[in-house]
């Protein structure tokens, strides 16, 4: 396992802000290939880019397929070599879609996974690529709340919800109230991942599990209401999250074999 140099330090910015600093934390990347020499060419080549670009970069490279598979919640990439890649996309969509976390898991216990091909030689752009399929791992909100200002990574938040007439907002780890409107909230998480299933949530599509006829079942098992009026919305802003956050990658591959 490799560890690479840190990220500088993160600079203050106003309330209502969005901070788009991806790396905050070490990337935990899975890497698997076939081929052991390909792996172990691989990892040298990620961590030597990871330095070039300074992420702080946590890799293990895997010599057993059920291993990596049995392993990959715990990652934030999970690389497969581009020889045996679309071979096992699905399965391992599969078991991050149906993968469930404990309401009060411990902070970098589990990942979001993000699928990824590789190859080998690996070029620095090639490398940026699989930094940016996880682009809210570092984005930050600063929430204004009653005494302040929170500030929060986006994959930490769960949902907003109004309480008695006041947003609340519901991280992994605590739930606060803040200053905010519930339109506040849909211009302060504009371009993030994030739907409304009913006129009181605004749901972080990251966290969504699956839905349900009434309900949509977040990764947490918690149950948020979905209202008729705005299933169809959320379904597709759903469906089309997750297909960037998985299927995509899949697109240049598609590309150069065409050529």
């Amino acid at each position: 396992m490799s560890v690479m140099s840190f990220m500088p330090a993160l600079s203050v910015v106003p309330a209502m802000s969005v901070m788009p600093v991806k790396y905050v934390k070490p990337v935990k990347m899975a890497l698997y290939a076939a081929s052991g020499s390909v792996s172990r060419q691989a990892e040298a080549e990620i961590c030597e880019l990871a330095r070039k670009m300074k992420v702080e970069l946590r890799i293990r490279t895997y010599a057993r397929y059920a291993d990596f598979k049995r392993d990959i919640h715990i990652y934030d990439i999970a690389a497969v070599h581009e020889s045996i890649f679309f071979a096992v996309l699905q399965e391992l969509n599969e078991l991050i879609s149906t993968q469930t976390y404990p309401a009060d898991y411990q902070p970098n216990r589990v990942a979001n996974t993000v699928v990824c091909m590789f190859k080998t030689p690996l070029s620095l752009k090639d490398f940026a690529v699989m930094m940016d399929k996880m682009p809210k791992q570092g984005a930050l909100l600063d929430i204004p709340i009653p005494k302040g200002c929170k500030t929060e990574s986006v994959s930490n938040i769960l949902y907003f919800e109004i309480i008695d007439r006041k947003v609340q907002v519901r991280t992994r780890y605590e739930t606060c109230i803040t200053r905010l409107s519930m339109s506040e909230v849909k211009d302060l998480t504009k371009g993030l991942p994030f739907a409304s299933p009913y006129v009181s949530f605004h749901v972080n599509l990251e966290w969504v599990q699956r839905t349900l006829d009434r309900d949509i079942v977040l990764k947490t098992s918690e149950l948020v209401p979905m209202s008729q009026k705005k299933a169809a919305l959320f379904k597709q802003a759903l469906s089309e999250y997750n297909k960037n956050a998985i299927l995509s990658v899949a697109e240049p591959a598609e590309k150069q074999r065409a050529v």
